[in-house]
């Protein structure tokens, strides 16, 4: 019985059928698994799944998961339109912590499937941050300019 040359140092044995008449297959033992996504090999995480297209109709284990990933999108995507819409519109002292605070509970459910958050909770989540900066250093500085005109008209 001739088996092909082992590489990753795990065992091979003979299954019958899978690649043709009586064909090999490696049964693979490593340490950290590996996937394929776009092409390249990619370690997965301890406990973390990667994620897999499929149809979303399917009805399969993965539908409510699915749901819930297209429910967090879907804030995701509100949550960013309301941090640059009430940035430009001038309400950013109110939409920018509030996108922050909510873009940051949406990457910690995307962590909690062991998923990485999508960029629509990454950007709402940056946006608010920066949008809460801004407004708040502007504010401070105007505070500071009218205390500086006060005390220099007052001496």
């Amino acid at each position: 019985m001739n088996l092909p040359p082992n590489y990753n140092g795990a065992g091979a044995s003979r299954s019958s059928g899978s690649y043709g008449q009586g064909g090999y297959s490696v049964a693979a033992s490593q340490s950290t698994p590996v996937a394929s996504v776009y092409g390249h090999s990619v370690e997965e995480l301890p406990g973390a799944q990667l994620s897999v297209s499929q149809p979303i109709d399917g009805g399969g284990p993965l539908d409510s998961t699915q749901k819930e990933l297209a429910e967090l999108e879907e804030k995701g995507t509100l949550w960013l339109l309301a941090a640059a819409g009430g940035f430009f519109l001038g309400l950013g002292w109110v939409t920018g912590p509030l996108a922050w605070y909510f873009g940051g509970k949406l990457r910690g459910r995307y962590r909690a499937l062991g998923l990485h958050p999508a960029p629509s909770a990454n950007w709402a989540w940056g946006l608010g941050l920066a949008s809460t900066v801004i407004y708040v250093c502007s504010i401070v500085s105007l505070v500071a300019f009218i205390l500086f005109v006060a005390l220099a008209v007052s001496v």
